[in-house]
């Protein structure tokens, strides 16, 4: 009988067990450590489970164009699926510690290669463990299966496609799911390039998970992905009106090009961006969404128009010296602060003296 629903139990687990079309594959792993998922399997995992490793079989050779864990073939993954003793009718439940990541993966391969009937065992082999379920060392080995590959084609992107997509539709979200220092590139303890794909928006998969890993049920999730940050992104560049453009101008500013961001569903305005011909940013946010990214985003989409559009040698920004939001994202977007050249605004009235930000390498 198909499942429906993603998660299984421990408790429901426990009592299927012995279900002839139960197949259970385990795929603890760590990035820091690729061996440590496969020797605690040989250790101690679910009676019958057999083990899955993402370098060897859930991901395919890396090449200069593929990224760290690209697809694995499908001829090779389809071959391998039936050595293990999967068949058509095989209900599969995989499995990592407790967070979901890599079982996940594997969830997420079974509806690509075209079966639905695969669930993720809520909260791992930790609350397998934890609620003293059997636990053994055994190696099952399974008669050849029937499991044959369907691909759903629709449901992977090349890299190229999501270029074309971001650059042509206004209307579109694309979810970096890794944690938030990782997305801003403050940190980047895998990967060669710190940062993220531009336009891309950060939810980090944790926030959909309890301290415990089990995952968080659906009226939370639901809440989570219909917060204001997350559902009502505008993207850049976005010409805001006319009328807003007057405004620089009349306080001062020689604005030459005008970005704006608002909420998609209100048109409210969130925050307004420019840079002049001169290379200066302009920036304006709500106080209560600097913490949610928008600015970095901007400052970053901004840069990108200031060097490649524009051609300028450099870009330079300005902030109150007691504003520290915005000293922040201006750090971490990569300008320099020189605090021996302070700047003063001319123009608009305000004489305060502002720490003075200097972009001079282009990216």
């Amino acid at each position: 009988m198909p499942i429906n629903k993603p998660l299984i139990s421990s408790r429901n687990l426990s009592e299927k067990i012995d279900d002839p079309c139960l197949m259970i594959i385990d795929t603890r792993f760590s990035l820091f450590d690729p061996d440590l998922g496969y020797n605690l399997y040989k250790k101690s995992h679910i009676p019958g489970a057999i083990y899955a490793h993402l370098d060897k079989d859930l991901a395919g050779s890396i090449t200069s164009s593929s990224g760290r864990h690209p697809l694995p073939d499908i001829e090779n993954i389809c071959s391998k699926l039936k050595i293990w003793g999967i068949n058509n009718s095989s209900h599969i439940v995989v499995y990592d510690d407790n967070n979901s990541a890599f079982a996940a993966r594997l969830w997420w391969m079974f509806k690509w290669l075209g079966h639905s009937n695969v669930t993720v065992l809520n909260g791992g082999f930790d609350d397998w463990r934890k609620n003293k379920y059997p636990i053994n060392s055994d190696i099952p080995i399974y008669k050849k299966g029937n499991f044959e590959c369907k691909i759903s084609n629709n449901i992977t992107w090349s890299t190229e496609k999501i270029m074309n997509w971001m650059s042509s539709s206004k209307d579109f979200v694309l979810v970096d799911a890794r944690d938030s220092n990782r997305y801003k590139g403050i940190e980047e303890p895998i990967d060669n390039v710190a940062g993220h794909i531009p336009g891309s928006i950060n939810i980090p998969f944790t926030e959909f998970l309890r301290n415990n890993g089990s995952w968080k049920d659906k009226n939370e999730i639901i809440e989570l992905l219909n917060d204001e940050a997350v559902t009502k992104w505008a993207h850049l560049p976005f010409p805001y009106t006319e009328k807003h453009a007057e405004w620089w101008i009349k306080n001062g500013s020689k604005v030459k090009y005008q970005f704006a961001l608002e909420e998609k569903n209100t048109k409210k305005l969130l925050g307004s961006f420019k840079i002049s011909k001169s290379g200066e940013i302009g920036c304006w946010i709500g106080r209560k969404y600097w913490n949610q990214g928008f600015a970095t985003e901007a400052v970053e989409k901004i840069k990108e128009f200031g060097f490649k559009e524009l051609k300028l040698e450099k870009i330079w920004a300005a902030t109150h010296k007691d504003n520290l939001a915005p000293i922040k994202v201006l750090e971490i977007t990569g300008f320099t602060r020189l605090k021996d050249k302070p700047y003063y605004v001319e123009g608009i009235g305000d004489t305060k003296v502002r720490p003075h930000f200097e972009l001079l390498n282009r990216p």
